[in-house]
């Protein structure tokens, strides 16, 4: 926030902190700047929109990764770092926490790794998450738009040190013609599962095969509740694939359960019965994103972490 009597501007000059254009009509002078992908007040060093790029070890409101001394983000989309003398990829990636491999995955314009100028702008990926680090959590993933808008629900399963198994229920084998065993009603085999390994829970976001993806809820497990948790999502999702009671989200749902998380139960609106009375009564949604709601209000005691872009 500009001091009185401390600073100067001019009206010839629209540029302001951080190479940002100001917009000095929104909340006086100095106090607004804006950029491509965001709106920035500079009084409170945080953004008007959520971030296009969230990284699940901070805030989606956050900007410059919460230090502007030492970052840039021109864009308001990526957090830049400055080479200074004496630096290389392999220490720039120390330093921040990321993999060397992530660090040049988000850096395609270097065209020569081993040599980075001073003064170069270096995109910084995600950091590791320190939260994520230690312990082992269960992440329920989510792709609002998946499914013509019920959803896709996904599985991951480890911590940001030792990475993450991904595994996802991937519908029902159609076939040619429906038959009595493989039909939209009753359902049929299901697809084969898709399972993958990554890194970091970041690593799913910046993936372009997963972009779907856009929002996460992580829960902790126990140490002894790992492999258990995998087996049982990966026989779930290559278990008979039903429409309304066995699809991606009962999936997840049945497979938390196993480690005392509750699957998305939610009350259903009053309900008349034939008698006149009314009442509420608890069900489990076949809707994929209205389970995903649900799991993270009745889990908020083991909760750690959500992205949701």
């Amino acid at each position: 926030m500009a001091m009185l009597g401390r600073n100067f501007s001019s009206e010839k000059y629209r540029y302001g902190f951080n190479g940002q254009e100001r917009s000095d009509e929104i909340a006086g002078e100095g106090n607004h700047t804006t950029a491509l992908f965001w709106e920035y007040d500079t009084r409170l060093g945080r953004r008007w929109n959520l971030d296009p790029k969230p990284n699940p070890s901070i805030s989606s409101y956050a900007t410059f990764a919460n230090n502007p001394i030492w970052f840039s983000d021109p864009l308001g989309d990526t957090t830049n770092y400055s080479v200074q003398k004496g630096d290389n990829l392999t220490n720039i990636a120390k330093q921040h926490n990321v993999s060397l491999d992530r660090l040049k995955e988000y850096n395609p314009q270097i065209k020569d790794f081993n040599k980075i100028a001073v003064g170069q702008n270096i995109n910084i990926p995600g950091a590791q998450n320190d939260q994520l680090m230690n312990g082992d959590f269960a992440a329920v993933v989510n792709a609002p738009n998946g499914a013509a808008g019920f959803g896709h629900n996904a599985l991951m399963v480890g911590n940001d040190k030792a990475g993450w198994t991904f595994i996802s229920k991937e519908g029902r084998q159609e076939g040619a013609s429906a038959t009595s065993g493989n039909n939209p009603l009753s359902g049929g085999p299901a697809l084969p599962p898709k399972i993958a390994n990554f890194g970091t829970l970041q690593d799913l976001y910046e993936s372009n095969y997963y972009k779907e993806y856009t929002k996460a809820a992580v829960y902790t497990i126990g140490a002894s509740q790992k492999q258990p948790l995998i087996t049982k999502m990966t026989q779930e999702a290559s278990s008979k694939y039903v429409l309304l009671t066995s699809n991606c989200g009962h999936a997840c749902g049945t497979s938390i359960q196993t480690v005392g998380l509750d699957p998305g139960w939610g009350k259903s609106g009053p309900i008349r019965d034939r008698w006149g009375k009314v009442s509420e009564q608890w069900i489990l949604s076949p809707l994929p994103n209205v389970q995903f709601e649900w799991q993270m209000k009745n889990n908020r005691s083991r909760l750690v972490g959500q992205i949701n872009e």
